[in-house]
């Protein structure tokens, strides 16, 4: 009698917890496969991207763009790159380089184009950036693109810390009202125009 009161009881319990079957589940070892790394197909046509701070898109020989909100551009021309390689267009860091300088003055913001690029038929790359207006005492013949790269004749400076260089190309202003800068090698570091007299 106590026997069945028991079994009765029990039974009760699992009606009131929901009823049918109690499920058990066993764990064990959690079983990993090694992910295989497969290369990425080859890139076989122009890639063009947007963002708001940076873009950046895996390209190829067939080139592509890059853009911003901001208006800023990148062109990669075809041909210009012999491998496939992932580019990007950011803002970057603003730059102080120029600051004591009564001669020089920047216009717009600083860009980041990464990685180091280098044209391997000679076709320009292509940065453009929107403006309002230049600094006062300057005109459209004043305007350069500077370039930072990494200064190779300031090892250990400052226990180890990078020193960087700006180095000046020229630029111009296109009819549409935009800073214009054609290159063959970018540092894969910040670019900056400027106002130079």
């Amino acid at each position: 009698m106590l026997l069945a009161g028991g079994c009765l009881a029990g039974s009760c319990l699992l009606a009131a917890c929901g009823g049918g079957t109690a499920h058990t589940h066993r764990v064990g070892p959690i079983m990993r496969t090694a992910e295989v790394e497969t290369e990425a197909p080859p890139v076989t046509s122009a890639q063009h991207a947007h963002g708001d701070n940076q873009a950046s898109a895996r390209m190829g020989g067939p080139g592509g763009d890059l853009a911003l909100a901001n208006g800023a551009r990148l062109v990669v021309p075809a041909g210009a790159l012999d491998a496939d390689v992932e580019v990007m267009l950011g803002l970057g860091e603003p730059v102080t380089a120029f600051n004591n300088h009564d001669d020089e003055k920047v216009v717009g913001p600083s860009l980041v184009i990464a990685p180091e690029l280098a044209s391997a038929n000679s076709a320009p790359f292509v940065v453009e950036l929107p403006f309002t207006n230049l600094p006062e005492g300057f005109t459209e013949a004043d305007i350069a693109v500077a370039f930072e790269s990494t200064d190779d004749d300031a090892s250990g400076f400052r226990g180890g810390a990078v020193r960087t260089t700006w180095e000046h190309a020229p630029a111009r202003i296109t009819a549409d009202h935009k800073l214009r800068a054609e290159f063959v090698h970018a540092p894969g570091m910040r670019v900056q125009f400027v106002v130079s007299n």
